[in-house]
């Protein structure tokens, strides 16, 4: 398959540990991929790779044929961190803290709609695309101008709950490769904070994006930022926090395979998430 062409974009981030952490400016590279043609100002989507990068490439190549921009963000490779001790390395903070970093970019851009910025990530980067729905982080990152449309969140560990669950509103498709186990009863949690918090949920299957499955720690963050890990009631503090953390989630069973409310195509999801109506994703009843 041939590559889609894409422009390096130097971005303006920060890497904290946590939400409370101060963490100073700092670069990363990032993938911009336009459409043939752009007519005026159109939709754009952050697409958080959670070192996913072909799978977030194929995103990018969904998103460009609707009319939109895509920017790929990989929040751990573009930190260098790899192999096992990239996850304790790189927190959901920081892929938080680059999802709106990528936001506050597109924005600036003239051929982009500001109104229409999205959000997708694949794996932790589904994590980090949950979590900029809440109002709390999008108050600590991104306290001036919109918030992201819609979020689509694609086979992600619900690993973090927020104790303010309170959202921007926009809507949260969260989908699931078929087979691939998630914990569901965590994300029967995590899916009644964000309807509660004020936006709509809803699950899909879809064939085409089954993952290997990793442990991920249940974490849950105080209205003050703090993280704490639910399964020892320990406060997550630094690298050594985030490890003992990590080993803890190991030891639990590995989860079933979700279950959804409907089936869906990959194509019909970005397609409608670009749209503003996620649901409406060429959806069929599940089972």
């Amino acid at each position: 398959m041939t590559k889609t062409p894409f422009q390096r974009v130097q971005l303006v981030t920060a890497s904290p540990f946590g939400p409370a952490d101060p963490a100073r400016a700092e670069a990363i590279e990032t993938r911009l991929y336009r459409p043939q043609s752009v007519d005026g100002r159109c939709p754009a989507l952050v697409i958080s790779a959670g070192g996913r990068t072909e799978a977030a490439e194929r995103c990018a190549r969904r998103a460009t044929r609707t009319g939109a921009i895509a920017l790929i963000v990989d929040t751990a490779a573009a930190r260098r961190a790899r192999g096992a001790f990239a996850r304790v390395r790189v927190t959901e903070a920081m892929a938080v803290a680059d999802a709106f970093a990528a936001l506050v970019y597109l924005a600036t851009r003239d051929d982009v709609d500001p109104a229409c910025i999205h959000h997708a990530g694949l794996a932790d980067g589904g994590t980090a695309a949950i979590l900029t729905t809440y109002r709390q982080l999008q108050q600590r990152f991104r306290p001036d101008g919109p918030a992201f449309a819609s979020h689509l969140a694609i086979d992600a560990p619900p690993n973090v709950r927020m104790e303010d669950y309170r959202t921007t509103g926009a809507p949260v498709a969260l989908a699931f490769g078929a087979g691939c186990p998630a914990d569901t009863a965590r994300l029967d949690l995590v899916a009644g904070d964000l309807e509660q918090g004020g936006s709509s949920v809803s699950r899909h299957v879809v064939d085409a994006i089954a993952e290997d499955w990793h442990p991920a720690p249940a974490l849950r963050v105080t209205p003050d930022g703090r993280v704490v890990d639910d399964q020892s009631g320990r406060p997550v503090k630094g690298l050594l926090g985030r490890y003992f953390a990590l080993r803890r989630a190991r030891r639990r069973p590995r989860p079933a395979p979700v279950e959804a409310d409907a089936t869906a195509t990959l194509d019909g999801l970005i397609r409608a998430q670009l749209g503003g109506a996620a649901a409406s994703a060429r959806e069929t009843p599940a089972g």
